[in-house]
């Protein structure tokens, strides 16, 4: 009897520890299951945003339009409507597209009044911002060329330089950025430097011939 006892205990035991074992498998999937939730409630609540985004990017898109076309007494009102917007964007869609159009839309309105510094800075932010976007490197080479227009040589080099170390293999512009190296260093007098910024290019025709013909001259001492 004490034998039969034994084998029920045993019997007993196994059956607890599957009911234990069970209750850890039910635990652990209700809790995948309320992971899942969250993160198809986080994705939804993300997917609403950029789409909000979107319109909101639509919307200054339209601004802008408006004030390009307005004429010299109603760009102001425009100004003002679209500088709102902008506002919005930035304070309400980080990393989202909406803010990438709004800090474009800021460096071009700057760049108008010539404001280069702040223009530069606006797209720079955007680069930082966006560093895998297809606007990065656009976004730099016009800070660049707002540094130049503002006088600071150095700083638009720099910015150049960034373009070719982080973006040489995605940019289209690339030639016209090595291009735009050469010159400015041969503008400050680092005839050596620009040499060898005007030696990379390889194409296309236009910067090939430019950077060519700027090779020639300095050879010459011209």
């Amino acid at each position: 009897m004490e034998h039969g006892v034994d084998e029920m205990s045993k019997a007993e035991k196994i059956a607890l520890l599957l009911k234990e074992k069970a209750k850890v498998f039910i635990g652990a999937g209700l809790a995948l299951i309320a992971f899942f939730l969250v993160l198809g409630f986080l994705e939804y609540g993300r997917d609403k945003k950029n789409n909000a985004s979107i319109l909101a990017a639509e919307d200054m898109e339209k601004v802008y339009g408006d004030y390009l076309k307005a004429d010299e007494d109603k760009k102001a009102d425009k100004q003002s409507e679209l500088q709102v917007l902008i506002d919005e964007a930035l304070a309400e869609y980080e990393g989202f597209y909406a803010q990438m159009r709004a800090l474009d839309i800021q460096a071009l309105l700057y760049k108008n009044e010539k404001e280069y510094e702040k223009a530069a800075e606006a797209w720079i932010t955007l680069s930082e911002a966006f560093p895998e976007s297809y606007m990065a490197p656009v976004a730099l080479v016009n800070a660049a060329a707002c540094r130049e227009d503002g006088g600071d040589l150095e700083g638009a080099i720099s910015l150049y330089t960034l373009v070719e170390e982080n973006y040489k293999d995605r940019s289209a512009d690339r030639s016209e950025v090595l291009f735009n190296l050469g010159r400015l260093n041969e503008k400050k007098g680092d005839t050596k430097q620009a040499l060898s910024w005007y030696e990379q290019i390889d194409g296309p025709a236009l910067w090939l011939n430019l950077a060519k013909s700027r090779i020639i001259a300095i050879n010459a001492g011209a």
